[in-house]
């Protein structure tokens, strides 16, 4: 899954249009060995958004989070395969400049655009990493695992890291129940679970939004593997457990819930020369979230 804000003057149109093209991109993407087609689906809402930073002096994870991204995901997650789905607010936004129809729940399906915002040039990222490579590679050290920017400025491009398969076990870690109450102990809650995993080496690797909460994703054994590192991982989680357990009990509506799997994912840099992200996918990565 990926998330994008959008900010600034027709913030809305031009995310709509942004859905649209993304939809057209993947259907027309020919079908994978199996001769299944990929599909996408898509979630937007509208509102204000907080970009969070957590962690500690370690490493720190940003993300975009408040109740405008939470509306988005709760639209994806009920779109239909090839399909974009709106919130009331942000179909409202939009009024007389798209084609919607009634879905569920308070939510509209995007069928196409009155009117198309001009579209901007993108910037090619390579433009600008032809140039002092270690030192922007410092900066992001706080925000990216430690042996990970250590093989980022060893790398002859300074940032791209061609893709490997690796085997790995991987977590999925969902803090849920958030309310404007419980917040503070919240994302007390999602520190622990950082903090438990890393004390039994597991990589802090992504921080992303759950329906009514957030979620980590660790990994044991991607830049150090081990003969135990799936032991290693359930440590880690019963850990998490126990001491979630005494923090969150002025917040029961508060819960925890992870999901493990061990096996072969692919790691390393996705995207184009106009943007790159470094991250693992595979149906081991799938299967963990699934059982979170």
């Amino acid at each position: 899954s990926v998330t994008v804000t959008f900010k600034g003057p027709d913030y809305e149109l031009r995310a709509a249009a942004s859905a649209l093209a993304a939809q057209k991109i993947v259907d027309e993407l020919p079908s994978g060995i199996s001769g299944t087609p990929l599909r996408l689906r898509v979630g937007i809402g509208s509102g204000k958004t907080r970009i969070l930073i957590l962690g500690d002096d370690i490493q720190r994870l940003v993300l975009a989070g408040g109740w405008a991204a939470h509306n988005a995901m709760l639209a994806q997650g009920r779109a239909d395969p090839g399909a974009v789905l709106l919130g009331r607010r942000m179909a409202e936004k939009l009024r007389d400049r798209a084609v919607l129809d009634p879905a569920n729940d308070d939510f509209f399906e995007l069928k196409s655009l009155a009117t198309w915002p001009e579209r901007e040039p993108n910037v090619d990222i390579e433009a600008g990493l032809a140039d002092q490579v270690e030192e922007k590679i410092t900066l992001l050290e706080p925000f990216v695992p430690a042996p990970l920017a250590a093989r980022l400025k060893q790398m002859p491009d300074g940032w791209r890291i061609e893709g490997e398969l690796r085997q790995v076990v991987v977590v999925f870690a969902e803090v849920t129940g958030f309310n404007r109450g419980n917040e503070r102990l919240g994302f007390a809650g999602v520190g622990d679970v950082l903090r438990s995993h890393r004390r039994y080496g597991g990589v802090q690797f992504k921080f992303d939004l759950a329906p009514s909460g957030h979620r980590t994703l660790s990994l044991f054994g991607l830049h150090a593997p081990t003969d135990n590192d799936a032991e290693r991982a359930v440590l880690g989680c019963l850990e998490t457990m126990a001491e979630l357990k005494s923090r969150l009990e002025e917040a029961p509506e508060i819960q925890v819930r992870m999901g493990i799997h061990v096996g072969e994912v692919y790691f390393g840099a996705i995207g184009s020369k106009h943007r790159y992200d470094i991250t693992v996918i595979g149906d081991v990565v799938n299967v963990a979230a699934r059982a979170s």
